[in-house]
């Protein structure tokens, strides 16, 4: 059923495909992956569908159709066979997730949503939450919707606000029922972690290093014996040899003469 009323997006990967040939063939090259975004622009716009006004009934009708089609069956009893099937399954309540698991899913999602994006709002970690009990069977949808949301407060509970707190209260009549002001949006607040805050930190200040490595003086003395021994030094290729002192005890170098002449750095 999902492929069959995937059509859209089929279409526009076939005309993606057809345009990205034409342009190899015209260039001798593949597109870049930006010359790619652009070319799927233009497949979606090429192959959008003229807008027909349609009624919601005769839509409805042609959708249970195609369905029958794919299911080789009636689509209204195809669904009630589905759901008298999935009676006898054990559902989920609210009152049934223990708290502590609410506080671990919270934080699994801070950290599924971390991957991704380096701040988010309370609509990522809703959604991120909503992934997460995807496969989770509820006997309502007010079950599943409460769950979610507790999920997605541990989740800004495991969070670090970045967005400051409102400095003047708003009076009475400028507040909405939870008590926050009209004046800022609606789940608005921007959130962030310690731990990419701190991988931030450290690559600020790597950035602003401005020392380079050194090599100290024992392992220069150590180069020039082996170079007084082996004789004059060629262009070389470098693998680890142990008696050095470190660093150059990962190094072991051999020159590039040919044949008989190449010997041991």
């Amino acid at each position: 059923l999902i492929q069959e009323f995937s059509s859209r997006s089929r279409n526009i990967n076939a005309e993606t495909d057809r345009l990205i040939e034409k342009y190899a063939a015209g260039h001798g090259r593949r597109p870049s992956g930006q010359t790619i975004v652009k070319l799927r622009a233009q497949a979606t716009l090429s192959t959008r569908p003229k807008k027909e006004i349609r009624s919601l009934a005769e839509l409805t009708a042609q959708w249970r159709q195609r369905a029958a089609v794919q299911l080789e069956t009636d689509a209204a009893s195809w669904v009630d066979t589905v759901l008298r099937e999935s009676e006898g399954r054990a559902v989920l309540r609210a009152d049934d997730v223990p708290l502590d698991l609410v506080a671990e899913l919270g934080r699994a999602v801070v950290a599924a949503v971390g991957d991704k994006q380096s701040t988010w709002r309370r609509w990522n970690l809703h959604a991120q939450a909503s992934r997460a009990t995807m496969g989770w069977r509820f006997a309502s949808t007010e079950d599943r919707e409460a769950i979610v949301g507790m999920i997605a407060d541990a989740a800004e509970s495991s969070s670090l606000r970045l967005t400051p707190p409102e400095l003047a209260s708003s009076p009475a009549v400028f507040q909405r029922q939870d008590g926050t002001s009209v004046f800022r949006p609606k789940n608005s607040v921007i959130f962030s972690s310690e731990e990419l805050l701190a991988a931030e930190d450290r690559l600020l200040r790597l950035s602003r290093a401005t020392e380079e490595p050194t090599i100290g003086v024992d392992v220069i003395e150590a180069l020039a014996a082996v170079a007084r021994r082996v004789g004059p030094w060629r262009k070389t290729r470098c693998a680890p040899w142990p008696w050095l002192p470190p660093p150059a005890a990962h190094l072991t170098c051999w020159s590039d003469l040919p044949g008989p002449a190449k010997r041991r750095r």
